[in-house]
């Protein structure tokens, strides 16, 4: 049951977690964040070879064998270059800034350490310790910026399959290879 003085971003996530306990390290978020990366990051790859190969299965070998291997970074410039050079980047301009931005949060939640967040302190944050060239960098989010990150996330998941359609071949024999 959600109480009734809950803010809007407090009531997304307990919608997306359910409803918190009196302190929470948020594992349950960090999963969530780490799932929805990796399912960006695979749609990634399945764009990048797609746009690359000859044929669809040599865009599964592609995707399978070698795009996992970039870096993420490096990807992710792959991706700019070729929705700009497709003419895409006017059709989706809220993907690079989304994706970036959920593989930056995504690097800090795996890399880091997330804070007990005490639910009766206002405003809710969650703060990440993570450690960069020895020293202890805090990282400090409001959860009204976690619940946008996350519900751009899934709008952004949809859009990589449009932009997926959209590079495609559109050969019979590239889908048949």
């Amino acid at each position: 049951m959600v109480p009734d003085d809950e803010s809007p971003a407090e009531k997304i996530l307990t919608e997306i977690l359910g409803p918190p306990p009196t302190t929470s390290t948020w594992h349950r978020l960090r999963a969530q964040v780490l799932e929805s990366a990796a399912v960006a990051e695979h749609e990634i790859d399945e764009i990048l070879a797609a746009a690359s190969a000859r044929t669809m299965g040599l865009g599964d070998a592609l995707a399978a064998d070698v795009l996992w291997r970039l870096q993420t970074s490096v990807r992710l410039k792959l991706l700019e270059e070729l929705l700009s050079r497709h003419g895409l980047d006017d059709e989706f301009p809220f993907v690079m800034p989304v994706v970036r931005r959920l593989f930056q949060f995504r690097h800090r939640l795996a890399h880091g350490f997330a804070q007990p967040v005490f639910l009766e302190r206002k405003p809710l944050t969650l703060t990440v310790r993570t450690v960069t060239r020895g020293q202890v960098v805090s990282h400090s989010y409001r959860v009204e910026e976690v619940a946008w990150l996350m519900r751009q996330a899934e709008v952004v998941r949809r859009e990589l399959v449009q932009v997926w359609a959209a590079i495609v071949p559109n050969d019979p024999a590239w889908h048949e290879a």
